[in-house]
């Protein structure tokens, strides 16, 4: 059987350390380990990987950095994100075949099922969204500019620094109407690198405040025609789990209870929704936003 080699990029020694001895236990693994984005993307330019376990918040950068130099010829077979901050986002990530998130401490039996259960000769993709891209730099403090193209044709860029929102640019415009634009953009490929000193803030809200309102106003202009509900027909409060939900009718009013910023409503909604349709991606997306604001099922006990 022919060597594979596999690249570990993790900025803490120990667990740096640990990677490389679970790996190299595989009888067919070689490894090459970098404690930094810098060390990792200069490794992903120069070899040709079919493994690489990626931490995702790093010192100098994150893990989609690197990520991103592989996405060329020596892109590997299988790639392992890893973060002791997955829960935050998980449920906005959207998984590719050969993409896998695992939160730390890292298991060797979930390492090496993960490496193992990756299907061969599929394409690899690595497409992450805009907003996974802002809440790895938000949550690790980073700065970077995110470049958002499309056939080779920049669209425009945001940029974060030190973990705040700080600018975004597009044809059209700047500020929060360009980031909302460039949010909207589909099949775009999005591109991590340093940020130009000499751009101005126009962004002056939190991160999360300004990416949960640019999915209220995205769903508002995707809705379906108003229904004949009022906020006053549903009890939030009084709602029972044994209770028949319709789903179509209780999105609306959640839709509704965020643009009247009665956000713990809105979540409790989200909720119900996802009581009877746990897989309702809408719902997921809203409630994981509401939660990461506060306004999830600790605030509902606390108030």
């Amino acid at each position: 059987m022919s060597s594979r080699i596999a690249l570990v990029v993790e900025d803490d020694p120990s667990t740096r350390v640990l990677l490389l001895l679970l790996l190299s236990r595989l009888p067919d693994v070689s490894v090459i380990a970098a404690s930094s984005v810098a060390e990792g993307k200069a490794l992903a330019g120069a070899v040709r990987f079919d493994v690489a376990v990626l931490d995702l918040v790093l010192g100098d950068g994150t893990g989609f950095e690197v990520l991103e130099k592989l996405r060329g010829d020596n892109r590997p077979d299988c790639v392992v994100l890893a973060s002791a901050y997955i829960e935050r986002f998980r449920g906005t990530v959207q998984i590719e075949p050969n993409v896998v998130l695992m939160e730390k401490p890292i298991e060797a039996k979930r390492l090496y099922d993960a490496i193992d259960q990756v299907a061969k000769g599929v394409e690899p993709l690595f497409h992450f969204t805009v907003p996974e891209y802002l809440q790895v730099a938000c949550m690790g403090l980073h700065s970077v500019r995110l470049e958002i193209s499309r056939a080779e044709r920049v669209l425009g860029g945001i940029t974060i620094r030190e973990g705040t929102l700080w600018s975004a640019s597009d044809s059209e415009g700047t500020g929060e109407d360009a980031f909302r634009r460039l949010l909207g953009q589909s099949d775009v490929r999005v591109i991590c690198r340093a940020p130009t000193r000499e751009t101005e803030r126009d962004i002056n809200r939190n991160w999360q405040n300004v990416l949960l309102d640019a999915a209220r106003i995205s769903d508002e202009r995707g809705a379906a025609p108003e229904l004949e509900l009022s906020m006053d027909d549903f009890d939030f409060e009084e709602s029972s789990p044994g209770v028949e939900v319709d789903v179509p009718a209780m999105i609306e009013l959640a839709a509704r209870a965020v643009r009247s910023s009665r956000f713990r409503d809105a979540y409790v909604a989200y909720a119900r929704v996802l009581e009877v349709e746990p897989q309702n991606s809408l719902a997921r997306l809203n409630a994981s936003r509401l939660r990461k604001l506060g306004f999830g099922d600790e605030a509902r006990e606390a108030s």
